[in-house]
């Protein structure tokens, strides 16, 4: 009677175990975790980064809407690159950086020469210490 109340135990624990890691693994490539560690979609994302950007680089609603277009389409090209490189862990490294620059590039055509030096300060903070030290990863 022992070994199977034992037994039991064991079992309740291991599936509770099973069970709640499954659940804490959010879906792949359907979002992330924003910034104050709720997961977003990526249009809820791109909305909030236009957002932020709009009210950092005063904005004019068309930039707004031109920039949201090059993020959304900057998702899709992302989400191209996993199926290409998905046993490439370098190679989908350099493509996402070649990404991130043509973006970049894209956004500040779009601005002027003031927003785009305050582009470019925002987004160094918003990209962590790697954008800021490593020059590859900006």
């Amino acid at each position: 009677m022992k070994k199977m109340i034992k037994f039991s135990g064991i079992m309740a624990v291991l599936i509770w175990v099973t069970a709640f890691t499954a659940s804490a693994q959010p879906g792949y490539g359907k979002g992330h975790h924003g910034r104050h560690g709720h997961w977003v979609s990526d249009s809820c994302r791109v909305q909030l980064m236009v957002d932020d950007l709009s009210k950092e680089l005063s904005l004019t609603d068309e930039q707004k809407q031109k920039i949201e277009e090059i993020h959304y389409a900057h998702i899709n090209e992302v989400k191209e690159l996993r199926e290409k490189y998905q046993n490439d862990c370098v190679g989908a490294r350099d493509a996402r950086i070649q990404l991130r620059q043509k973006m970049d590039d894209e956004v500040k055509k779009i601005l002027n020469k003031e927003q785009q030096a305050k582009y470019e300060e925002f987004m160094s903070e918003r990209r962590g210490p790697h954008g800021k030290h490593y020059g590859h990863w900006k």
